[in-house]
């Protein structure tokens, strides 16, 4: 019976602010307030909850416990996340499109112009980088009428999540990430995924890779023509 005010970062991508609103709007004794980096919050009595799940994304190092998620915690996303929105969006049937998820600039391909060809020639729609300017309705719907989805590793890959199940999925991965837990967080969706490993260009956790032509034609190959996940 008590009143909260839950205290939250001020997010830049208004799509988190939109997930929050809808999370806690449902509690009428739960209000939230953003704050800004550096400022002081004072209150009678505070409540500390510490994050639920790790990630060591901006670490000096890489290791395979860089990304950490218990299962209740994936379990809560698919039932105040993924369950909500995919119901909102509806029984949507999946057409058949294919989708690549561009990355440039840090933790990509250094081809990553000739990967996007390549992906076009197939009839890719080649999705850029500002995804997170999508409005998450349409966002939702986008990658849950995919039949095949082909992305980079890092964070717009997170939205392959609204994938049906049994959508192929192909990850295109640096060396230095091939154990995050992000790839056995979709291995775990249902999802048919195939993980294609590069070569790093250096030994930093943020290296760019390559991959190149001949081996993702390969992998595209097995992808479409096989079941189940599996790794390259």
């Amino acid at each position: 019976d008590q009143e909260i005010t839950v205290l939250l970062p001020q997010y830049q991508d208004e799509q988190m602010k939109q997930i929050v609103n809808d999370i806690i709007s449902q509690y009428s004794k739960v209000s939230y307030k953003y704050i800004d980096v550096d400022i002081e919050a004072h209150c009678e009595k505070l409540i500390y909850a510490p994050s639920a799940s790790i990630g060591g994304d901006h670490a000096n190092y890489v290791s395979s416990l860089d990304f950490i998620m218990p299962k209740r915690v994936a379990n809560a996303l698919y039932q105040y996340l993924y369950k909500p929105w995919m119901d909102r969006v509806g029984n949507l049937p999946v057409e058949n499109t294919k989708l690549y998820l561009c990355r440039r600039g840090g933790r990509s391909l250094i081809n990553y112009r000739e990967v996007e060809q390549y992906f076009r020639a197939k009839g890719f729609l080649l999705v850029d980088q500002q995804l997170h300017l999508l409005p998450l309705d349409k966002k939702v719907a986008l990658f849950s009428r995919a039949s095949v989805i082909v992305c980079n590793f890092g964070a717009a890959s997170m939205n392959t999540l609204f994938a049906q199940p049994g959508t192929k999925v192909m990850m295109l991965t640096p060396m230095s990430r091939v154990d995050d837990g992000i790839y056995f967080m979709f291995n775990d969706s249902g999802l048919d995924i195939l993980q294609v490993i590069g070569n790093d260009c250096t030994s930093s956790p943020h290296t760019n890779y390559y991959i190149s032509i001949d081996t993702i034609d390969a992998a595209y190959n097995e992808l479409i023509n096989s079941e189940g996940s599996a790794r390259i």
